[in-house]
């Protein structure tokens, strides 16, 4: 998918920059938010790709790990987003 891709290239995005940069407004917005939740975590209002989307083998475990947890102490002591992390 598009917002997928975009994510995967940028690794962090505020969500009005992604809509812009995938020419959605309206309608379309809430079909990119869905798309956005179901690959990324919300991290200081910018959305940030989860690693597995990054590091999608399964030989990349210690890489995602060690992302996820660097991602989820960011996002503990900021306070922000969701717990999905």
């Amino acid at each position: 998918m598009q917002v997928t891709e975009v994510l995967r290239n940028a690794h962090m995005i505020q969500f009005g920059q992604l809509c812009s940069l995938l020419g959605m407004s309206g309608g379309k917005v809430g079909s990119v938010l869905e798309a956005v939740i179901g690959c990324s975590v919300l991290v200081q209002g910018c959305w940030v790709v989860d690693s597995h989307v990054i590091y999608p083998e399964a030989s990349d475990a210690a890489k995602r790990n060690a992302r996820d947890y660097i991602v989820r102490e960011h996002h503990v002591i900021k306070g922000q987003g969701s717990n999905r992390v």
